[in-house]
């Protein structure tokens, strides 16, 4: 789990290895991202992320932002709809999807994927 302010990073641990390296094949290996504004009320977030892509793409709400490279997370400036800003608490539990993006051989040339 990983909590995070506003353009703190933030280091994934695989729970199925206790690396920082996903290894795309085991069950273990979800994405979650949960975001809650200043009231605690989650905000909905669909996270996707092809296993040889350098990004994840989060979706909250409308608010699209990237979720940084493999296991680096950048926060973002969120603002909910009453113009608070939000603070982005993640927790690495979700399944990861596939999605169809543009093609990216630099994970493959770092050894991830």
């Amino acid at each position: 789990r990983c909590r995070l302010r506003m353009g703190e990073d933030c280091v994934w641990t695989n729970p199925s290895n206790g690396t920082s390296t996903p290894t795309w094949n085991s069950p273990e290996d979800f994405l979650k991202l949960e975001v809650t504004d200043a009231t605690k009320e989650p905000l909905h977030v669909e996270v996707v992320g092809p296993r040889d892509h350098v990004m994840y793409r989060a979706r909250v709400d409308t608010r699209d932002f990237l979720v940084g490279m493999w296991h680096t997370v950048q926060a973002v400036p969120l603002v909910d709809d009453s113009g608070r800003d939000v603070e982005a608490k993640l927790s690495f539990l979700l399944n990861l999807q596939q999605v169809v993006e543009k093609d990216s051989d630099i994970g493959r040339q770092n050894g991830y994927g």
